[in-house]
């Protein structure tokens, strides 16, 4: 059986990914280079690998803990967990999202990278990828250490814009799981 999927995103992938084993897969992707895929920008990218019982048990207690789930435009990763079986019951916040609340109906880059220049947060990590990309390499050509580096990085941007955004908001991210949300 052959299966076409249209768009490489983390769901694209994902999708794949999971069908690889049963069938003949091709992914169709406008951007030859992934580099403005969700996947690419995503905090860490897919690799098999991860999908060891251990690494799987820690992933979902680590979850089952969270209280918070901070990132960027959310929703592609938090629809990645949820379409791998894993369970998260926190809450959410979406930094683009809430970018999106700042600028007031004002037409705005919502990407990481402007938000966080928008904020004066230093977002660190765009480098290590892009040297990859105008390689023509993919992100199963980056190097573990170096895709590690990313996702600290993108992280760490992500949070410091996070806590920019809730005191603007005048919100305690501290405090905010522990209050009654409707």
């Amino acid at each position: 059986m052959k299966v076409y999927i249209i768009g490489g995103g983390i769901i694209g992938f994902s999708t794949a990914y999971h069908l690889s084993n049963h069938c003949d897969v091709t992914v169709f992707e406008k951007d030859n280079s992934y580099s403005l895929s969700s996947f690419a920008r995503s905090c860490g990218g897919f690799r098999s690998q991860f999908f060891t019982p251990i690494n799987v048990d820690i992933l979902q207690n680590t979850l089952t803990r969270t209280e918070l789930l901070i990132g960027h435009n959310i929703k592609y990763d938090l629809q990645w967990l949820l379409s791998c079986g894993f369970k998260y019951g926190g809450l959410l916040w979406d930094t683009m999202g809430v970018e999106y609340l700042l600028a007031r109906g004002l037409h705005r880059d919502l990407s990481l990278s402007a938000s966080c220049k928008r904020r004066d947060v230093t977002e660190k990590k765009s480098e290590i990828f892009d040297s990859f990309i105008k390689a023509g390499k993919g992100v199963d050509e980056i190097s573990w250490d170096k895709l590690v580096e990313y996702g600290e990085q993108d992280v760490e941007s992500t949070y410091e814009l996070a806590l920019v955004q809730a005191q603007m908001l005048k919100i305690n991210l501290e405090e905010w799981p522990n209050e009654k949300h409707s």
